[in-house]
């Protein structure tokens, strides 16, 4: 939709901050997921 990776990591480190441990294993695939799309290009 238009956000830079840098955007996508600080919505994602609030949303860690924000959800504590419950939130850590989808952050985790989040950032994951964000280095296989980078992989790619």
């Amino acid at each position: 939709m238009g956000a830079t990776a840098q955007e996508i990591a600080e919505t994602l480190d609030i949303g860690l901050l924000m959800g504590g441990t419950l939130a850590a294993k989808s952050v985790r695939h989040a950032f994951w997921v964000m280095e296989q799309l980078k992989s790619e290009k």
